[in-house]
């Protein structure tokens, strides 16, 4: 919500995707949900370590299915260097999956965390 959203909306912009009005009103009048700022109290609120890895392994820990991740986000430069495109395609569909996972799962990890 404070990152990649105003990122979408200027780059949509810059690319010549929509208006600004128009990238505004798609992003902004939907019901959207920051997976990683709902997910702070599973890290004490810390921000520092509150990465998709770790995220996956406290869901395992309180008995959810959650895929593996396929590599690490910071792998993906060199992986674009070196042309690897269907590498970065595999982990960002991983990273979609375990997003998914997590999501549809969510009102179990919190119920789990709440207990404790």
């Amino acid at each position: 919500m404070r990152f990649d959203v105003p990122l979408l909306i200027q780059k949509g912009a810059e690319y010549g995707i929509k208006s600004i009005g128009e990238l505004n009103k798609l992003w902004h009048n939907t019901y959207t949900i920051d997976l990683f700022e709902v997910t702070l109290p599973l890290r004490h609120m810390r921000f520092r370590g509150h990465n998709l890895g770790n995220l996956v392994k406290k869901a395992k820990s309180c008995g959810l299915n959650v895929p593996e991740p396929y590599g690490a986000g910071k792998d993906v430069t060199r992986l674009y260097k070196e042309r690897k495109y269907e590498e970065i395609e595999k982990h960002l569909r991983r990273d979609l999956e375990i997003t998914r996972a997590i999501d549809l799962q969510m009102k179990k990890l919190v119920k789990l965390y709440c207990s404790l």
